[in-house]
C-alpha cells in the first residue's frame, strides 16, 4: 500500500485543523474543539488496509453505526497545536455508502449544545469540516 493513514491524519491535521475552527469563529463567534478526523473509502480492501494501520496507533473500538461498520481509534499520542488537540480517528466502511475517493473525508469538531450538524468547505473540496453537538469521545461510547 502507498498510502498512509498516519501520513494522512497528520496532513490533515497539520494543514486544515486551525482552518476549520477559524471557520466556524468567523461565523459563529464561538471556537469549536476538534473531535476527530474521519476516513471514508472506495472499497472495502483500502477500509480494511487502514482499519489494520489504527491497531498500533492506539485502542481500537469497532461499532455499527446506522447500518455501517465504523473502526474507531483512539490515539495513544494525541496531536497537538494550540488548544487544538486530536484524539480520535474515525475510519468508515464503504458497504453502505462507498466514497468516490479514498482517504480523509471530513475533520469533526465538537460545539457543546449544537443541536443541528453544520457543514462548511474546507481549503480542499474533497474535505469538509463538519460540527456537532456529540464529540467523538461521546459517539464511541
Amino acid at each position: 500500500m502507498t498510502r498512509s493513514l498516519l501520513a494522512d491524519y497528520t496532513e490533515a491535521f497539520e494543514t486544515l485543523a486551525r482552518a476549520g475552527a477559524a471557520a466556524y469563529r468567523t461565523q459563529y463567534g464561538v471556537l469549536p474543539d476538534l473531535s476527530h478526523v474521519a476516513f471514508k473509502f472506495s472499497s472495502p480492501t483500502l477500509y480494511d488496509e487502514y482499519a489494520s494501520q489504527a491497531v498500533p496507533l492506539g485502542k481500537v473500538i469497532r461499532k455499527q453505526f446506522n447500518g455501517r461498520e465504523i473502526t474507531w481509534c483512539q490515539l495513544n499520542t494525541p496531536m497537538q497545536a494550540g488548544k487544538l488537540k486530536l484524539e480520535w480517528l474515525e475510519i468508515i466502511h464503504p458497504g453502505k455508502d462507498p466514497h468516490h475517493l479514498s482517504g480523509v473525508a471530513s475533520l469533526g469538531y465538537h460545539v457543546p449544545g449544537l443541536a443541528d450538524v453544520v457543514k462548511i468547505e474546507s481549503s480542499n473540496p474533497e474535505i469538509i469540516f463538519r460540527y456537532q453537538g456529540k464529540s467523538a469521545a461521546e459517539l464511541v461510547i
